[in-house]
């Protein structure tokens, strides 16, 4: 009860922010930072490349997390975070074992150039997805839960 209580309070800090962040998020292009490496093969150009992901990747998920939890009926929150969790455990060496296929099979630039499109595929996913474009704010779920 203490962890719904307060994502509620914080619900109205992160609301009108969340709606910007889910569009400029998805649509803003950040799948296509490392381009400059595939231009330009320096490790230091992929690490100024990457580093703007670095800072604004933890704030779209602490944004995205806060929805998810607010949303979530407290009877089951428990139950869908663990889902959740074991589900980005179970697909996260995923990502490093592609890496290494990758590195081992074809060049450091195609494999980057392998990542970025998949960064802007999920991006314009992201973007055009009508789920995501039509998900209710907690303004709205404010209402519904009230009227309810």
């Amino acid at each position: 009860m203490r962890v719904r209580s307060s994502a509620r309070l914080s619900r109205r800090s992160f609301a009108a922010r969340f709606r910007c962040a889910r569009s400029s998020s998805s649509s803003s292009g950040r799948g296509s930072a490392p381009v400059a490496f595939l231009v330009w093969p320096n490790v230091y150009v992929l690490t100024a490349s990457i580093l703007p992901l670095a800072v604004t990747l933890p704030v779209t998920d602490s944004v995205v997390v806060g929805y998810r939890v607010a949303i979530t009926p407290d009877r089951i929150l428990g139950r869908v975070e663990s889902v959740r969790s074991n589900i980005a455990l179970l697909l996260g060496s995923l990502g490093p074992l592609t890496a290494g296929f990758l590195l081992a099979s074809v060049s450091a630039r195609t494999t980057v150039a392998v990542f970025t499109a998949c960064g802007l595929l999920l991006a314009v996913w992201g973007t055009l997805s009508p789920s995501i474009r039509k998900a209710p704010s907690l303004a709205e779920l404010d209402d519904l839960q009230f009227a309810g």
